[in-house]
């Protein structure tokens, strides 16, 4: 019997406008705000290469040419490929378009603005038991914002939007996959991943979800950025 899948690829999507945040960062892509000194993405792209990753796709769209200058082909130990929008494509259309450069059978997908500092091996026993997704779902004591994962065992039911003072289980945005996810699904150009495949699809694909308790750490807000500067303060990238 064939061992687990080797999840050593992932695909950071850091295409997007972050309009929420241009109060405080506009000059940059979201994912290149600094944080503690260094552009966020470097703890993103450290905390994989922790984890074994040896190749990242980086999903860029808007001011890509920032991303490219700074990581090149070659950032530490990271083999690193782009995947450029050449317009807007939504979080799913970016993703379908960068799973098409992965070079093995399945990766890891991040957000180019959050972190969540959990084990990435306990993804690939569920998709190599035959799921179509794994979802790493956070542990919160308040879920306001966040979309609530609904379970049947570790089976992903649905999702509803979290309140202030509700406890739950949140999507953390990090997901294990294989290239050919998007065979079958009807979509095209540009999409809500979330919107249009998890929330669309459940019921229909086979999704897993993965609880961590792990910090989780965030920049799409003013305030989260702030937090973000003293969480990340120590780590160095």
């Amino acid at each position: 019997m064939a061992g687990p899948l080797t999840l050593n690829e992932a695909i950071v999507l850091c295409g997007g406008l972050g309009t929420r945040l241009r109060p405080v960062v506009s000059d940059v892509p979201k994912p290149m705000a600094q944080v503690a000194g260094r552009p966020f993405l470097d703890y993103v792209l450290a905390y994989l290469a922790a984890e074994g990753v040896r190749r990242v796709i980086l999903a860029a769209g808007y001011k890509a040419a920032v991303v490219q200058d700074r990581y090149g082909d070659r950032w530490r130990d990271l083999d690193v490929a782009y995947s450029i929008e050449a317009e807007p494509l939504g979080t799913g259309g970016a993703l379908r378009q960068a799973l098409d450069r992965l070079e093995g059978e399945a990766g890891v997908v991040v957000n180019g603005d959050s972190l969540l500092l959990a084990p990435m091996a306990p993804l690939a026993e569920p998709l190599t038991a035959g799921a179509d997704l794994v979802l790493t779902a956070s542990r919160r004591a308040d879920t306001a914002g966040g979309g609530v994962c609904a379970l049947d065992g570790d089976r992903l039911t649905g999702f509803h939007l979290g309140a202030h003072g509700e406890a739950g289980l949140v999507n953390a945005g990090v997901y294990a996959l294989r290239r050919g996810f998007f065979r079958g699904l009807d979509l095209s150009g540009a999409f809500s991943f979330e919107r249009e495949v998890l929330e669309a699809q459940v019921g229909r694909l086979d999704m897993r979800v993965v609880v961590s308790d792990a910090d989780f750490i965030d920049i799409g807000l003013p305030e989260t950025y702030a937090a973000a500067q003293g969480l990340l303060a120590g780590l160095g990238g």
